[in-house]
């Protein structure tokens, strides 16, 4: 890899991550798409990491915190960290440093977009269990959100 390559993966991965965090499989897609060799990719990346400039660990962090903030479940939230091969020990920290309390989480989804729809048939009811399933909830969640509207 010559100089300018190297310097060219740097300003890019540094651009990138300059607007927000980046996983380390996302970055290397990316940068693949910008045209860059993987095998010079991934020694740059890995610096990146050495220095704390690159973090699956606080991407991790970031994604709950910004699923919760648009009223996404824990279990879409998992799902896409392991989308992004994210360790499960990450997955694990993120959620538990976060102060989110996922059952008002559900509730406040649900508020927000059946206030003033109370299920009257069974068909109601799923419909809306299937949204909040949709949106990343657990049964746990779906029930305490629909029984205290």
């Amino acid at each position: 890899m010559t100089d300018e390559i190297r310097k060219n993966i740097i300003d890019a991965t540094t651009r990138l991550l300059a607007r927000r965090e980046h996983s380390e499989v996302e970055l290397v897609q990316k940068l693949i798409q910008k045209g860059f060799d993987p095998a010079s990719v991934q020694p740059v990346l890995i610096e990146f990491q050495q220095a704390d400039i690159q973090s699956d660990k606080r991407f991790a962090e970031s994604r709950v915190r910004h699923a919760a903030n648009k009223g996404i479940g824990p279990n879409r939230v998992r799902a896409e960290l392991s989308q992004h091969q994210i360790d499960d020990e990450f997955i694990h920290v993120a959620f538990s440093e976060t102060d989110i309390d996922w059952f008002e989480l559900a509730k406040a989804v649900h508020t927000k977009k059946y206030a003033s729809q109370k299920p009257d048939t069974f068909k109601d009811k799923q419909k809306q269990r299937q949204f909040l399933q949709y949106r990343g909830f657990t049964f746990e969640q779906i029930q305490y959100a629909m029984e205290n509207p």
